[in-house]
C-alpha cells in the first residue's frame, strides 16, 4: 500500500470500520510509514477534541472544521518533509 491509498482509507479507519482495521495492508502501512501514522494520530486527536467539545458544551460536530484542521496539519507535515 502506498501513502496515497492510505490517505483515502484513513477517514474510514477513523470511523472504526472493522473491515479496514482487519486489512493487513493498512496495518502494515501504518506500522512502517511514520508520515501516515502521524496524520492518523492527528486525525484521532481532532476527533477526540470534537468529542470533548460535544460532551462539555453540547455542540454538534463540525465536519468542515475537522477536515480543515486535518488538511492544515497534512500541509504542515508536507512542508516539514
Amino acid at each position: 500500500m502506498q501513502c496515497i491509498d492510505a490517505e483515502r482509507i484513513l477517514p474510514v479507519l477513523l470511523d472504526g470500520d472493522p473491515d479496514v482495521w482487519g486489512t493487513r495492508a493498512m496495518l502494515s502501512h501504518l506500522l512502517t510509514c511514520s508520515d501516515c501514522r502521524e496524520i492518523f494520530a492527528n486525525m484521532l486527536l481532532v476527533k477526540a477534541m470534537g468529542d470533548v467539545a460535544r460532551s462539555q458544551w453540547g455542540r454538534s460536530s463540525r465536519p468542515d472544521r475537522v477536515e480543515g484542521a486535518v488538511e492544515r496539519r497534512k500541509a504542515q507535515v508536507d512542508t516539514a518533509a
